[in-house]
């Protein structure tokens, strides 16, 4: 039990502190996208390929077509759905070819009942790459995010940049995936940097609380989980969702309504 909790936290960690990142690259979409297109990794598996082999050979794969295919921001946006729906309608094909041997199930909700040593060493490994990444570019990143001119009069390579960040992602998504499933991939990708972005003086606050927050929400969904027999990526949606909910709500407003009613 002890080692399930232990990787779900840095699988979360991991997770939350790229989370800020995509919000202010406005790559929130390419998460979704590639989170759902990563279920093509099935026929990799399928045909013999390691599992987590087979994530970052289709990461790369989803990443490249969506730049060689992209011009703008506009054709970016419109290449990840179509790509996305066909990596996804080519593994439901193929799902329907070979019945019952493609687990589609485990691939929407993770698998983190059956984690391990070496899933918790992956995922402390890419934690260690993703937070180092982080911390020591944070400056460019967010200077970027600002305004891409400036960032280009002060020498910031963009195109190195964002191929360093869409990497980053790559990995990040194609570790945590196996775990948490793309259900909560995508929830603990944008969920908790939205709340901590509520409650953040600065872009280092702002990665930290978004740690704290996606890491509280996933012990506290792992001890229920384990403790009801309940789908450990079903429960943590759910927590997350109703933290955003909760976070989202002005107690001050709520409290002068309620006062002026009695």
């Amino acid at each position: 039990m002890f080692i399930i909790i232990l990787t779900a936290l840095v699988s979360s960690f991991n997770l939350a502190i790229t989370g800020p990142v995509i919000l202010w690259q406005r790559m929130a979409n390419i998460g979704d996208a590639l989170s759902h297109a990563l279920i093509a990794s099935l026929i990799l598996t399928f045909l013999g390929i390691d599992e987590f082999i087979a994530t970052i050979i289709i990461s790369i794969v989803f990443m490249l077509l969506v730049t060689i295919f992209s011009d703008s921001s506009e054709d970016r946006a419109k290449n990840l759905v179509i790509f996305s729906s066909l990596f996804i309608s080519v593994t439901l094909l193929f799902a329907d070819i070979f019945d019952g041997q493609f687990r589609i199930q485990e691939m929407i909700t993770g698998d983190i009942i059956s984690s391990g040593y070496h899933e918790l060493f992956i995922c402390a490994y890419i934690a260690l790459i993703n937070s180092t990444f982080i911390f020591t570019k944070l400056n460019k990143i967010v200077l970027v995010a600002i305004s891409k001119d400036i960032a280009l009069v002060n020498g910031i390579n963009l195109r190195f940049l964002k191929f360093s960040i869409a990497l980053i992602l790559a990995l990040t998504i194609s570790v945590s995936i196996q775990i948490t499933g793309i259900l909560l991939l995508t929830s603990l990708l944008i969920i908790p940097a939205s709340i901590a972005k509520k409650i953040s003086n600065s872009p280092g606050d702002m990665v930290i609380k978004s740690a704290i927050i996606g890491c509280g929400c996933s012990l506290i969904s792992a001890f229920i989980s384990l403790a009801y027999d309940l789908s450990f990526s079903a429960t943590n949606s759910a927590i997350l969702v109703l933290s955003y909910i909760f976070s989202s709500l002005d107690i001050n407003l709520i409290r002068a309504k309620f006062l002026r009613k009695i």
